[in-house]
């Protein structure tokens, strides 16, 4: 579903990684590890077709929903949880009959609908990293592209992450996830890379190298 062929990535001097490959599966969650600085985030950017790549390509079948959080992921402080949500539908691709359904939806199951009328400058972190989540799952994606989702939530909101990755990746949605947390990701990943001296190399569970 996602393949990575021989990828180099640099910005001016510094060579981010390069010869790099990975091929992701339906069924997989992959689990991202590396040091901080070490291309995670760039290479989740890459997927997202946000930046290009210096050498190689990137392939990812077609006709498939993609749903990303990025640690820099952009809200809107001055409009409300509801209003953030309302932007993302067009980006997301969700037809204008769907998305009242959509967004009531997602903001229910990461407890954020009794507060949709709150200005995102007046909400906790907590509650900022659970709406971009609930962004991510807009569209019900079946692909996952997402660096740190764990950060900055409690324990209830991460069981609840946690169960909904399990059972899409259960019926053959792809994750691809950046995180340190290595065992909140137990219970999801089947596989474990680590870009480290800018290549990347397969793992066993954990991060302890094959």
């Amino acid at each position: 579903m996602i393949e990575i062929v021989n990828c180099k990535k640099r910005y001016e001097d510094t060579v981010v990684f390069k010869n790099i490959s990975l091929t992701a599966n339906r069924g997989d969650c992959i689990v991202l590890l590396g040091a901080n600085g070490s291309g995670k985030t760039t290479l989740l950017k890459a997927l997202l077709g946000i930046i290009g790549m210096d050498e190689g390509k990137i392939i990812i079948e077609e006709n498939h929903s993609i749903g990303f959080l990025l640690d820099d992921q952009l809200l809107y402080d001055e409009l409300s949880i509801e209003n953030n949500m309302k932007i993302y539908c067009p980006l997301s691709r969700i037809k204008r009959r769907q998305r009242k359904d959509s967004i009531k939806r997602w903001l229910n199951y990461f407890g954020l609908y009794g507060y949709r009328k709150k200005k995102v400058k007046n909400i906790s972190a907590g509650m900022k990293r659970r709406l971009s989540l609930a962004i991510a799952n807009l569209n019900d994606p079946d692909i996952f592209l997402l660096d740190e989702p764990f950060n900055g939530l409690d324990s209830e909101f991460q069981e609840k992450f946690t169960n909904l990755v399990r059972d899409k990746i259960h019926d053959g949605a792809v994750a691809i996830i950046s995180s340190h947390n290595i065992e909140l990701m137990k219970p999801l990943a089947n596989r474990w890379v680590n870009l480290n001296d800018s290549q990347l190399s397969e793992q066993q569970e954990g991060g302890v190298a094959l």
